[in-house]
């Protein structure tokens, strides 16, 4: 393996290997790590992984809440902004002592400030739009 973390080379295994989880838990994991850069973090809407998923969005809230007591992801909630996740790696893919934790959000977590590092287009969203509530493709601008 060339260093990449879990989320990066493995994602399988880093989503699907954790016993405590439910199915819904594992599949939004995983579609977490579809975002995540090489630091475990990214910033996907609520509805944007409902519509990942097949989850409705209430699913998907009830996942996110399990996912972080479970430990496997920390959650930075934001007013008028995307919430931002950071991965924390599988306790048996440790590359460190148990003791270590995940690093501490910072700006590198969101380049303008606004959940969206420069550049970056999500591995699970290439190449279509999704759809976001309030979308009106009828409407001139």
């Amino acid at each position: 393996m060339s260093g990449a973390p879990t989320w990066v080379a493995d994602p399988i295994t880093f989503a699907c290997t954790d016993d405590r989880l439910r199915s819904s838990d594992r599949l939004v994991l995983m579609v977490l790590t579809g975002f995540a850069n090489d630091d475990g973090c990214c910033w996907p809407s609520i509805e944007t992984l409902a519509g990942l998923t097949g989850h409705k969005r209430d699913t998907v809230i009830q996942a996110v809440r399990r996912l972080e007591s479970a430990g496997r992801i920390t959650v930075k909630r934001q007013l008028n902004k995307p919430n931002v996740y950071r991965l924390a790696p599988h306790p048996e893919t440790l590359p460190y002592s148990s003791g270590s934790s995940s690093p501490p959000f910072g700006p590198q977590d969101s380049p303008d400030g606004l959940g969206h590092a420069e550049g970056r287009i999500p591995r699970l969203n290439r190449g279509r739009r999704i759809r976001r509530r309030g979308d009106d493709h009828g409407s001139a601008r």
